[in-house]
């Protein structure tokens, strides 16, 4: 049975809601889980409001290796799931730069540990796509990011290498 059933999209919503990015140790408002004022974060599913959210998916992926056995008679799982990450806002401007904000916090060197995985690297797949309006006039943009990570046991959480 697979390792890799854990969402990604809790993972990233880890980091930008942290008051410290885990890479770069530099203070970081972007968000807050489920706020009902200023920048809400949210997973899996976007609320009404607030106007300014930030929802992460899980999106499709199949790639998933096996790799041989290490020198302890284990084998490690890898993969590379990606999550989209959508900024709604009722101004374009301020959609775009959170966006750009998000891409910022996550595409950065070094490891990111959790409970069951080391995150070795995130990709921003795309800049900032305005996908237009919802029926509330408020401006719709995407960014996707490929998140590749190992199977692994006892790290600490948020840990950075």
């Amino acid at each position: 049975m697979s390792k890799n059933n854990e969402s990604a999209a809790i993972d990233i919503k880890d980091i930008i809601t942290a008051d410290t990015n885990p890479f770069t140790g530099e203070a970081q408002n972007i968000g807050k889980f489920a706020a009902k004022m200023g920048w809400g974060v949210f997973v899996a599913q976007e609320p009404e409001s607030p106007d300014n959210t930030i929802t992460i998916y899980d999106s499709p992926s199949s790639s998933l290796t096996v790799n041989p056995i290490n020198k302890k008679g284990r084998y490690f799982e890898s993969s590379s799931p990606i999550v989209q990450v959508r900024i709604r806002s009722t101004d374009y401007e301020s959609a775009y730069a959170k966006a750009v904000e998000v891409q910022d916090a996550v595409a950065n060197e070094g490891s990111y540990y959790t409970r069951k995985f080391k995150y070795s690297a995130f990709y921003v797949n795309n800049p900032p796509f305005h996908l237009g309006e919802d029926s509330n006039n408020r401006q719709l943009l995407v960014i996707n990011i490929t998140c590749h990570r190992t199977y692994i046991l006892g790290q600490e959480s948020g840990s950075p290498s």
